[in-house]
């Protein structure tokens, strides 16, 4: 089946796709960033816990997107 879309549409999915890219790239770097500051002995900062909150908050986000197939 041969789907035509108009430029709008195809302009939106682009940017989806643009900000799922940064979403998943973000997950992926916070544990990262979390170890070094474990490592420092630095768990109990408000930048740790800003880190916390932030996968959180992106792992459900990302479960919707898996959920519905995207992903």
């Amino acid at each position: 089946m041969d789907m035509d879309f108009s430029n709008e549409e195809k302009d939106r999915l682009e940017k989806f796709e643009c900000t799922l890219r940064e979403l998943l790239g973000e997950y992926n770097a916070i544990p990262v960033e979390m170890e070094q500051l474990r490592d420092g002995g630095k768990e109990k900062t408000a930048r740790y816990k800003e880190l916390m909150g932030r996968k959180l908050m992106y792992s459900g986000m990302i479960a919707i997107f898996e959920k519905h197939g995207l992903i």
